[in-house]
C-alpha cells in the first residue's frame, strides 16, 4: 500500500507543480535577462525522453512460496516518431525481488524475506510500436510490444548456508524455455501542457509465453501501473 501511495503522491505533486499553463506577464527587461542567462531556451514541445515510476505486480499461484509480490519500479523510455500516428517507444522498468528454488517442481519462485535464497535485480525491457491518438491536449497511446525480462540471481544477504547450486539453478531457469519472453500491451494517457511538460499514466500487461508451454497460466503474469513525465524540449 505504501508503494501505491508513493506513486499517487508523485503523480499528484508533479501535476500541481506544472499545471499552471497561464504565462506570467514579464517586462522586456526581464525577458532579455532570462534569454541572456539561458542560451538554450525552452520551446513549447515535450522531449522524447521520459521517466516513469510505479507499481509492478507479478502473479504467483504456488502456495509453497510467497504471495504474488507487489514491487516498486523505476523506469526510463524514449519515444522515436515514425509518422504522426506511429512511433517506437523503447523503455525499461527496474525492480528487485527475492527468489527461492523449488526443487520439487524444478522452477524459480518468488520468496518471502524469511525463506529467500536469492536477491534478483531485474530489467523489464519493452520494444513497442506505439499508436498515438490525440484529443485536444490529451494523447492516448496503444502499445503492443515484445518484452524481455532480464534477471540475475545472487545469494541474498544473511543467507549463511551454501546455496550456490540453487543460485545456479535459478539463473539457468530464468533463461530457459522462454521464461524471459513476455509479449505485452500497454495503454498510456498523457496530458500536454503549454509549458512543454507532458504528464501521464500508463498500464500494461505482460503475458509469459512459458506459462502456456508449461500449462500453468497465469503463473508469472505481470501487470504494471506507472506515472510518467516528459520534460520540455530545448531548441
Amino acid at each position: 500500500m505504501k508503494k501505491i501511495l508513493c506513486c499517487i503522491v508523485f503523480f499528484t505533486s508533479i501535476t500541481v507543480v506544472f499545471s499552471l499553463d497561464t504565462p506570467t506577464n514579464t517586462s522586456p527587461e526581464t525577458e532579455s535577462i532570462e534569454n541572456t542567462e539561458n542560451d538554450t531556451p525552452l520551446i513549447d514541445t515535450s522531449s522524447n525522453l521520459f521517466f516513469q515510476m510505479g507499481t509492478l505486480i507479478k502473479v504467483n499461484t504456488y502456495d509453497d512460496s510467497a504471495p504474488s509480490p507487489i514491487l516498486f519500479s523505476l523506469g526510463v523510455g524514449y519515444d522515436i516518431p515514425i509518422t504522426s500516428l506511429i512511433s517506437c517507444t523503447p523503455q525499461i522498468h527496474l525492480f528487485t525481488n527475492y527468489y527461492l528454488w523449488d526443487s520439487d517442481n524444478e522452477q524459480a519462485l518468488p520468496a518471502a524475506v524469511e525463506n529467500r535464497t536469492a536477491s534478483v535485480p531485474a530489467i523489464l525491457l519493452d520494444v513497442p510500436a506505439t499508436f498515438n491518438f490525440t484529443f485536444g491536449s490529451f494523447i492516448l497511446g496503444v502499445q503492443p510490444a515484445l518484452s524481455f525480462l532480464l534477471r540475475y540471481a545472487y545469494t541474498a544477504h544473511n543467507v549463511t548456508e551454501d546455496v550456490s547450486e540453487d543460485i545456479s539453478n535459478i539463473n539457468s531457469w530464468f533463461y530457459s524455455d522462454l521464461h524471459f519472453f513476455y509479449p505485452s500491451l500497454r495503454i498510456s494517457f498523457d496530458h500536454f501542457y503549454k509549458s512543454g511538460i507532458k504528464i501521464g499514466l500508463s498500464a500494461s500487461a505482460y503475458v509469459p509465453i512459458s506459462s502456456f508451454t508449461e500449462n500453468n497460466f497465469p503463473q508469472n503474469f505481470i501487470c504494471t501501473i506507472s506515472s510518467r513525465l516528459f520534460f520540455p524540449q530545448r531548441k
